[in-house]
């Protein structure tokens, strides 16, 4: 959030970085709730979306921040329409 204006702020990097999510995303598109299974490491990341009906860490961030940015780029390539239609996560900081 902007302490002058009260609007949320988004840097360039954050918004390169969903587009990056979004453009790699080549999976279906969930309709129904949606479990994501993450791990999130200096080398990359591994992201697991299911259906949710059936050591050293080299990573600085807040892994809130990776969750945050990540669900906003999956919503964005069409993995599913909404984020709050994951019920569940398991994520792991590398």
């Amino acid at each position: 959030m902007s302490k002058r204006s009260r609007r949320a702020y988004m840097p360039q990097e954050t918004k390169d970085y969903e587009d990056a999510i979004a453009g790699y995303w080549d999976g279906p598109e969930f309709t129904g709730p949606v479990h994501l299974d993450i791990t999130f490491a200096k080398e990359g990341m591994d992201v697991t979306v299911e259906d949710a009906m059936d050591g050293s860490m080299s990573l600085r961030a807040d892994i809130d921040n990776y969750i945050k940015s990540l669900l906003d780029g999956l919503q964005k390539g069409g993995a599913f329409p909404n984020d709050r239609q994951v019920v569940s996560l398991k994520a792991v900081k590398k």
